[in-house]
């Protein structure tokens, strides 16, 4: 059951929308056991970890239940960076705060990029012990994002996203106007698509520009 990738997604239709493939893990009652995960998860190639794990990521996070707890704690133990970066949300809502906000900011720490999402979830735990962290981090950011004027290449996309998710979570959590220009700055960008990155970091960050 869990060896192919039909097992975390199927196809609904949408009204209006058609037929889209959405995860079984966005549906409340749809679980499955650690233990079936624990015993797959050395003979799963990468890719079959991927594919786990962005599925996972799905889950609902108005409501925290013990199943998903632990196996939240699984991928952070038995984990990587790429999954690390897809399950972030789901550790600041299903962690205690102190175990989340610890593992998130190694990861910034690690510096392993994109780092969005793990600042995504630092701004949805607000905790001002992040605050130094982040201000080191933004500083690379700004650097980066100073070397490469414009959008030349896809990668170049994440060391704005970084930059900008950035600024929103230290915004969000300080409420410093100095946070907010870089928002306001990154409106006035040549490239649309930096542009469009603001409103939505800005958006998903509950955060005013």
């Amino acid at each position: 059951m869990i060896d192919s990738q039909d097992a975390w997604y199927e196809n609904i239709e949408i009204a209006g929308i058609g037929i889209r493939r959405v995860s079984k893990f966005s549906r409340k009652e749809f679980t499955v056991e650690l233990a079936d995960i624990e015993s797959h998860w050395l003979s799963w190639t990468e890719e079959e970890r991927n594919h786990f794990a962005a599925a996972f990521a799905c889950s609902p996070q108005d409501r925290a239940d013990d199943k998903r707890q632990r196996i939240v704690v699984f991928l952070m133990e038995r984990g990587d960076p790429a999954i690390w970066r897809k399950i972030a949300l789901l550790i600041a809502k299903y962690i205690n705060c102190d175990r989340a906000v610890e593992f998130l900011l190694a990861r910034v720490r690690e510096g392993v990029p994109p780092l969005a999402n793990y600042y995504q979830a630092l701004a949805n735990l607000q905790a001002p012990e992040c605050v130094p962290t982040l201000v080191e981090s933004l500083s690379k950011h700004r650097a980066e994002v100073e070397k490469h004027p414009s959008l030349q290449t896809w990668g170049d996309r994440f060391l704005y996203l970084d930059f900008i998710a950035n600024s929103a979570t230290l915004f969000k959590i300080t409420g410093k106007d100095e946070f907010r220009s870089n928002l306001k700055e990154m409106l006035e960008h040549p490239d649309k698509t930096v542009r469009q990155m603001v409103h939505t970091v800005a958006q998903v960050s509950d955060v005013t520009v």
